[in-house]
């Protein structure tokens, strides 16, 4: 059953009296429990239709529902998670307290105690438990990053949006990232939509990659990834990870007008 569906959407806006096209039939459906990415190039509109989804944008055309609710309605549900590629931590909180901050605004029926100790199950779960204590400038970019996804689950939102999470890191650490990203996914079941520039890591999470052009953004094709999961570091050396990282790369080139070198 799908769980997220955007149905021919459009969005364009006013610039210098001429009205300028963003998004353009946009048409796809995520199943529940499914990860998926969207990619692209630069500025094409994926975190533009991420907003879309999240409901802190409204398409001008077509529609978009998240488990069967107006976007809007799902966050307000708590059903909806975000995490940024900047971790946007309070500097001067632990790990533990920016953790609990989103839980302790949203549900004011949980005691300061309640929302902390659920607040450490989750960074438990996210591998963090001994990190609880520090601060943000004590821990790693890939830590940080961790704790940023243990603020959007501690919610328990039923659907994890991410915006390049992993953008800002090292390459090892990006690869860590995307292996402990496939490991929270497995034991939690949530549906997880994310949006990265890296055809590699789009490959290796999902199930299913939209590959989308510009000017006006839309998507060229949906790629069905044929590796099972789970997954681990073998899977770069698959075959078909480079048959399907190939095919992805020549349909975005393709879309600038360029060609795949012979």
């Amino acid at each position: 059953m799908a769980q997220i569906v955007v149905e021919k959407v459009s969005l364009s806006y006013e610039s210098g009296g001429r009205r300028k096209a963003v998004l353009e039939d946009i048409d796809f459906a995520i199943e529940r429990g499914a990860f998926v990415s969207l990619i692209g190039p630069s500025g094409c509109g994926k975190s533009t239709l991420l907003k879309l989804i999240a409901g802190l944008l409204q398409p001008t055309a077509g529609r978009v529902t998240v488990a069967g609710l107006a976007p809007a309605q799902a966050a307000s549900r708590r059903l909806i998670g975000l995490v940024f590629q900047d971790a946007n931590l309070l500097p001067w909180k632990t790990a533990l307290d920016n953790t609990a901050f989103l839980l302790e605004i949203a549900d004011k029926s949980l005691s300061r105690r309640d929302a902390r100790e659920r607040a450490f199950g989750i960074l438990k779960l996210v591998g963090l438990e001994t990190a609880a204590r520090l601060r943000p400038n004590q821990l790693s970019g890939g830590m940080r990053q961790r704790v940023a996804i243990a603020r959007a689950l501690a919610l328990d939102p039923a659907i994890l949006l991410m915006d390049e999470p992993f953008g800002a890191l090292d390459a090892i650490t990006r690869e860590e990232m995307g292996h402990f990203l496939l490991e929270l996914w497995q034991r939690t079941g949530k549906t997880i939509l994310v949006v990265t520039h890296s055809i590699g890591e789009a490959v290796f999470l999902s199930s299913r990659v939209h590959a989308m052009g510009q000017g006006p953004a839309r998507i060229l094709d949906t790629i069905e990834v044929p590796l099972e999961y789970p997954r681990s570091a073998a899977a770069f050396e698959d075959p078909r990870f480079g048959r399907t990282e190939a095919r992805l790369r020549a349909l975005l080139l393709e879309s600038h007008g360029r060609r795949s070198a012979p």
